[in-house]
């Protein structure tokens, strides 16, 4: 029987984009919606059949609904998460999980001691192509890693409204796709950010917001690390590098919002090229948190928890203190 959702925040990117992945996906239902609109919300009940609540509280007393997504601006979901978890419903909630890791840190152990899953929206996690870089690394086939890197450059229009806040966004594009870019690398390379130096045209009291953030870093194992994220660059082919000491991994065109692209790996004078159509990653999403909430055997590395979604906090409150220091910053974790 499909898992029953409740979706709260009802923007662009939960009404374009994670409600029709969701009406995808094989073993999640959507039980009912709520955000602050009101009409909003009765419009998008209506077009999927669900209930519509005028308070988050509805919504965690729905007894069909088990696990909450939270697609609201960013200094809202630690809050949101705790009450969700008060509530023992399970959570799935957008990127960034909180705007310190202080926050990110409460909302982990307030669902851990509540006995409910927390999971963190990084989708790309879900595409084959990184999957298997991912278990390309862990095997060791291309050797130690010497580099690794990511971009997502892409022309978009400026973003408006809590976006620019910095307040209650943490950032612009950092936290709309940098922070992506922060889980995709630590994830695929099975290693922590040790230290970050940034570089932005924003993400400082005077140009709180940033259509370009660049870093470079070190990672916990002993190689260097490098991401890019961008409004302003149309026709970019984004994706993610790993250069080992006895190979390399190569995705192109895998990072985006409806991601294809291609995966070449090469191992001294031997080369392997796959291609994708596009992936469902954002259905695949829901339906991985879906079977993990009820105990369906699935890998457990695929998804982002809590812990994941704290790491991530951490490393991206690190870029911005680098950015408005000028200094490069070692990072301490609190998990």
């Amino acid at each position: 029987m499909a898992v029953g959702w409740g979706v709260v925040g009802l923007g662009v990117h939960a009404v374009g984009r994670m409600l029709p992945a969701l009406s995808r996906a094989r073993q999640a239902r959507l039980v009912c919606v709520h955000s602050r609109r009101q009409s909003v919300t009765r419009d998008i009940a209506a077009q999927y059949g669900a209930r519509s609540y005028e308070t988050f509280d509805g919504v965690l007393g729905d007894p069909e609904v088990q696990v909450v997504y939270l697609a609201t601006p960013h200094d809202l979901h630690a809050e949101q998460t705790l009450r969700c978890a008060a509530a023992g419903k399970h959570v799935l909630v957008e990127k960034p999980m909180a705007l310190s890791a202080e926050d990110a840190a409460a909302m982990v152990q307030a669902c851990a001691q509540a006995g409910v899953k927390l999971y963190i929206g990084f989708h790309l996690r879900f595409h084959p192509a990184h999957q298997q870089a991912r278990a390309i690394v862990a095997s060791g086939e291309i050797g130690d890693i010497v580099w690794a890197g990511a971009q997502w450059t892409s022309f978009r229009d400026p973003d408006v409204g809590w976006r620019l806040e910095p307040n209650r966004s943490g950032g612009t594009l950092l936290t709309a796709r940098g922070v992506h870019l922060i889980d995709l690398i630590r994830h695929v390379c099975g290693t922590e950010f040790r230290a970050i130096n940034g570089l932005s045209d924003g993400l400082r009291p005077e140009h709180p917001a940033d259509d370009l953030t660049a870093a470079i870093g070190t990672l916990a194992s002993g190689g260097f690390v490098h991401l890019a994220c961008s409004r302003l660059v149309p026709g970019a082919s984004n994706g993610l590098d790993v250069y080992g000491t006895r190979g390399t991994v190569i995705c192109r065109d895998t990072i985006g919002a409806e991601p294809k692209g291609t995966l070449t790996v090469s191992i001294g004078s031997g080369e392997q090229s796959f291609s994708y159509d596009t992936c469902d990653v954002l259905a695949a999403e829901f339906d991985w948190v879906s079977d993990a909430v009820v105990g369906i055997a699935c890998p457990d590395a695929a998804g982002a928890s809590g812990q994941d979604g704290a790491r991530v906090a951490a490393v991206t409150t690190g870029l911005v203190a680098s950015v408005r220091s000028g200094r490069t910053v070692t990072l301490d974790y609190i998990l």
